[in-house]
């Protein structure tokens, strides 16, 4: 399976964080650092154990992993898709910075916007034959997968796996919205 960039998918836009999940990307970006994460959104109580338990200090070693959970039942509209990591080429990676839309913006209007102030970094894929893709139709409330979100020892292509979003065909008009969980976590060695 090859995933595509896909920002035209009919009802990619219903949340704001709907149409960058429809493109092969990863949130955190290539030079994402141990002090980044004291400005992720949310972290502040975290950050503040963390820094209290490390005094101040950055671990020896560290990782990001995401956790990532279907709620909707099966069949569903969309399913994750994974890169493998050993098939991603140098070049098959592109530093962004974003920003949030409106869910209700029409994609010619999301890329004519120059108005706004980027709010976040993360990673796009370009899409290669070479790679490897793994779809995860069918999930049952409850699975979880969980993979690298950023290894800040690894090489640029290898520090965090790409997804995307796939339509899946319908299944019997019974297809339901997907409806899903993403949790980060960091782990200190």
């Amino acid at each position: 399976m090859r995933a595509q960039l896909n920002f035209v998918t009919p009802g990619a836009y219903s949340t704001q964080v709907s149409a960058p999940a429809r493109a092969v990307h990863s949130d955190l970006h290539g030079q994402f650092g141990f002090e980044q994460l004291r400005v992720q959104p949310l972290a502040e109580a975290a950050w503040r154990e963390i820094d209290e338990r490390l005094e101040g200090r950055e671990p020896p070693r560290w990782r990001v992993f995401n956790l990532w959970q279907m709620i909707s039942e099966p069949p569903q509209d969309v399913a994750l898709a994974l890169c493998a990591l050993d098939s991603v080429a140098a070049d098959d990676v592109v530093e962004a910075k974003g920003f949030f839309s409106e869910p209700e913006m029409d994609v010619e209007a999301l890329l004519r916007r120059t108005d706004a102030v980027p709010q976040f970094d993360l990673t796009f894929f370009k899409e290669n034959p070479a790679q490897r893709w793994h779809c995860f139709p069918s999930m049952q409330p409850g699975e979880t997968l969980i993979f690298s979100a950023f290894d800040p020892q690894a090489d640029s292509r290898k520090a965090r796996v790409p997804r995307g979003a796939v339509d899946l065909p319908p299944a019997a008009d019974r297809t339901i919205p997907r409806n899903s969980i993403e949790i980060r976590a960091m782990v200190i060695y």
